[in-house]
């Protein structure tokens, strides 16, 4: 009894470990081929990362997207939309220092790039929703 009570405990854990939540803060910076003067914000976002399954998605949950590539040294998480427009937020899983690329793509050829760095800390997990079917 005792052996399965260990034994559920670490599954437990390792469970917990391969969940969690990202908070990155940051500045973001951005520029357009519409202007030529770049625009610097302070940014938070949390994103819930289940390694596991292979998902993330940011806090609303509002679309599931799959891990884009994980190793020891970096986690990267990407989305991409109907018009090709793109992000690639990757994390540095030593340091916790990240960058986010985004690239939106607008009517008429106009283009939007934001670039985010700073750094990120683990929280605890918000589950990502399980598919209906």
């Amino acid at each position: 009894m005792t052996v399965s009570l260990i034994l559920a405990a670490a599954m437990a854990w390792q469970a917990g470990s391969q969940q969690f939540d990202l908070i990155c803060t940051g500045t973001l910076e951005s520029s357009s081929t519409a202007s030529t003067t770049p625009t610097a914000t302070q940014v938070s976002d949390r994103a819930a990362v289940d390694l596991e399954r292979g998902l993330w998605c940011w806090l609303e949950c509002s679309v599931v997207n799959a891990i884009h590539s994980r190793n020891a040294a970096e986690l990267v998480l990407s989305n991409k939309d109907e018009t090709g427009g793109s992000a690639y937020l990757r994390v540095d899983r030593i340091t916790g220092a990240y960058t986010n690329d985004v690239r939106l793509n607008m009517e008429g050829g106009y283009v939007i790039k934001l670039n985010t760095t700073g750094h990120c800390e683990r929280a605890p997990y918000t589950p990502i929703p399980r598919a209906a079917f």
